[in-house]
């Protein structure tokens, strides 16, 4: 009895064991699958990261291979992980292919929007321009139809081929052929609709800006029946160089428009950016916005020897813009980049704000205060920094500087290797910021040249002086308007300083100094600056 007793208890302990035997493989082979899954997961995300990074083209080489090394690391061992006996080991294995997964899978999506941004704002070739057909908000037309049998008001010269344009697109879609009379610019163009000699009038919303000025109460006492959009192919002077290993020039706009920064508008910031990516040096020539020069518009809508203020050059597109200030200083402008009011405050926010020290303490004219010395600023606060002028003696000029010292700050952030690495963040926060025509390519190898070489760029600055005066200009010849005539020696140091930086000189804060102190000096002497 005893013995059979025994027997059975060691036949069920067995049995057991067995069991428990099957059991453990079961967990085992289930457990060794499902890190399989994920180890597989992490080899697809893997490869497409890596595919992604490729296409995009912001990385060096070098960094390239040692990110893929260390991938390829981690998928061999997540994978290995799996095969050993140890339970630890494969629960680790399954731990990093999941935080690598998603890793991964965030890296993969920033960058694939970063390569849709880069194409949306690079390779611009073109401007838009919204042509609006305007009443008085009193008149009762609602429509094109309405207004056909009017008499249409528009500009003689300035603007004439997308006026043309709008004429023909509203005798096409009304079945008619308007009437028109012509008047000498934008001002007397919308005083003849004040008083009632025309009814209706065409204009370039770019001209908004000046009219506003003028009228205060145009916005609100004119109402628009039809928009028309024409985008029109840019002649822009660029000149193809290699840019990380020739000097280049950039034209820096302020737009003074929100919205679409494709749209023509007035440019309030008007900066020559001189780059020699060999010496690692910026000059930054400033021009004020007002400056009284002559236009030279390669599409020949401004006739030759047609002076104006430079802020109105980019009314007629951003290549107008760029021959102006290439005629003025001697210069071939490379490429550009257009910045809006909107986008302005967009780029400083996604950088986390800037930094500038202020030579005086002020309240701009919207109530915005600033410290003498350091001030930490939002995009908001930047943007009223750089755009106040009525706080200072120096008006425009000092301006200017503001305007050179905010974009400084900017460069400095976007250069640093920090930012770059972390570069789809920034083209995330700053979509619809800016426009240029600097293709991804470029963009692609100046951030590899700044990831390889991690530079310290040194930025210099040069604001271009004048004296204050009153003319007539060619975008409103009715009357007199305040200009800026630039002084001859501020011009010829300016074309010096761009040329040494251009040749590969390096040029220190100390000589430019001295340089401006002599203008400055000179200016406030003769009573000149306002």
């Amino acid at each position: 009895m005893g013995k059979n007793y025994y027997e059975d208890i060691t036949d069920q302990s067995n049995k057991a064991d067995k069991k428990g035997g099957k059991n453990n493989k079961k967990k085992t082979l289930r457990s060794r699958k499902i890190g399989y899954v994920l180890a597989f997961i992490q080899l697809l995300l893997t490869i497409l990261f890596i595919g992604i990074l490729i296409y995009v083209n912001l990385v060096p080489t070098s960094y390239l291979i040692g990110i893929i090394v260390i991938l390829a690391f981690f998928v061999i061992y997540d994978f290995g992980t799996q095969l050993t006996r140890s339970r630890k080991l494969r629960l680790i294995g399954k731990i990093i292919a999941v935080f690598m997964s998603i890793i991964l899978a965030i890296g993969s999506f920033y960058l694939f929007e970063t390569s849709g941004m880069l194409a949306k704002i690079t390779g611009a070739n073109t401007k838009t321009d919204l042509v609006s057909v305007i009443v008085l908000d009193s008149d009762p037309a609602k429509s094109l139809s309405d207004v056909k049998d009017y008499n249409f008001g528009i500009v003689e010269i300035i603007d004439r081929v997308n006026t043309n344009k709008a004429i023909d697109k509203i005798n096409t879609l009304t079945s008619s052929n308007i009437a028109t009379t012509e008047y000498s610019d934008f001002h007397s163009l919308v005083q003849a609709l004040y008083d009632g000699k025309t009814k209706v009038i065409i204009l370039n919303e770019a001209q908004r800006s000046n009219i506003v000025e003028d009228f205060e109460d145009f916005n609100e006492h004119t109402r628009v029946i039809e928009t028309f959009r024409f985008i029109t192919k840019l002649n822009t002077s660029n000149s193809n160089v290699k840019v990380t290993k020739e000097p280049f020039i950039v034209y820096l706009s302020g737009n003074d428009l929100t919205g679409d920064v494709a749209g023509t508008g007035r440019s309030d910031v008007n900066i020559c950016a001189v780059v020699n990516p060999k010496t690692s040096q910026i000059l930054l020539v400033s021009t004020p916005r007002d400056a009284f020069v002559e236009l030279i518009d390669p599409s020949g809508q401004v006739p030759a020897g047609s002076m104006d203020k430079l802020t109105h050059a980019s009314n007629f597109g951003i290549d107008t813009s760029m021959k102006t200030l290439g005629r003025l200083y001697n210069v071939s402008i490379d490429y550009f980049i257009r910045v809006n009011f909107t986008g302005f405050v967009d780029i400083v926010d996604a950088l986390g704000g800037i930094t500038v020290d202020s030579e005086y303490e002020f309240t701009s004219i919207d109530g915005f205060h600033f410290n003498k010395g350091i001030n930490e600023l939002d995009g908001t606060y930047a943007l009223h920094y750089a755009r106040e002028r009525k706080a200072f003696a120096l008006g425009d000029m000092q301006r200017n500087k503001h305007q050179t010292q905010v974009l400084t700050a900017i460069m400095g952030k976007l250069v640093s290797t920090n930012t770059l690495t972390n570069y789809s963040s920034l083209m995330n926060g700053v979509g619809n910021a800016f426009l240029t025509d600097f293709s991804s390519s470029e963009i692609s190898d100046l951030v590899k040249m700044q990831l390889n070489n991690g530079n310290s760029w040194d930025i210099v600055s040069y604001n271009v002086m004048g004296t204050v005066g009153h003319e007539y200009v060619f975008s409103i010849n009715s009357f007199t308007t305040s200009v800026v005539y630039l002084n001859d020696t501020d011009v010829t140091n300016a074309k010096s300083l761009m040329q040494k930086v251009l040749n590969g000189e390096t040029i220190s804060n100390e000589y430019i100094d001295s340089l401006s102190m002599q203008t400055v000096t000179s200016s406030i002497n003769s009573g000149g600056i306002q």
